[in-house]
């Protein structure tokens, strides 16, 4: 009886020995620490502002407080296409856009110009915010040419209408200066909204004999758009 409780232990004893023995060779493995993370991660998909490509196009309403051969001024709409070759915080900008003025004076104009400049990013909106990553302000400016197409018009009365005076195209020179208000939104999409302040001189050729009320060869247009842009 004294020989079988002796075994008994000795056997219990031994199994313990070897459990501890086999813990000391195969030690838990420790736990795996996250990787420490850098910054405000953006969300997932969402456009980037180190692209090197933007291609954009936008609308707006256009006013124009003075027209180069008329005293009036007028009301209308811009469609603009632009592209932009990035190179650290600035662009090198193409633009071109096309405008329909109806002028009180009254007058209808389609002006067609085209513009090269810069485009800069200017300060960043809220940066260490997850939701606001990306956005910023940018300015842009741009030395234009355009081709100005103008029709001079009389109101003659309820049963004529409007009767014109002169027709025809001028060419001229100017520039343009803005800034925009850029949203990141996904898979290199961004929203854009702005204001910009364009001057164009155009040759304007009209004879003295239909009474055209001169107001120099200045047209000043101011405008406030919003746009789309992908970039590559």
């Amino acid at each position: 009886m004294i020989y079988v409780a002796i075994r008994t232990i000795l056997t219990i004893l031994t199994g313990l020995v070897v459990c501890s023995a086999g813990a000391e060779e195969n030690p838990s493995p420790a736990p795996v620490e996250a990787p420490a993370t850098e910054g405000v991660q953006p969300l997932k998909l969402r456009s980037k502002t180190d692209n090197h490509v933007w291609i954009g196009a936008s609308i707006s309403p256009i006013g124009i407080p003075s027209w180069g051969i008329s005293a009036g001024g007028g009301l209308g709409t811009e469609t603009d296409a632009q592209l932009k070759l990035q190179f650290g915080r600035c662009a090198g900008v193409v633009d071109w856009h096309v405008q329909h003025v109806y002028h009180w004076d009254p007058a209808r104009v389609s002006n067609s110009i085209v513009g090269l400049g810069a485009n800069c990013r200017i300060v960043s909106i809220a940066p260490s915010h997850r939701f606001w990553h990306g956005t910023h302000v940018s300015a842009q400016f741009l030395l234009q040419q355009g081709r100005s197409t103008y029709h001079l018009v009389e109101y003659a009365g309820s049963i004529q209408g409007e009767r014109e005076l002169a027709a025809g195209n001028a060419w001229g020179r100017g520039y343009r200066g803005g800034g925009d208000f850029n949203f990141p939104l996904w898979l290199g999409f961004w929203i854009n909204a702005g204001v910009s302040l364009e001057y164009m001189t155009y040759s304007y050729k009209i004879p003295d004999a239909i009474g055209v009320n001169t107001n120099g060869q200045g047209n000043t247009t101011i405008g406030l758009h919003v746009g789309l842009s992908y970039a590559l």
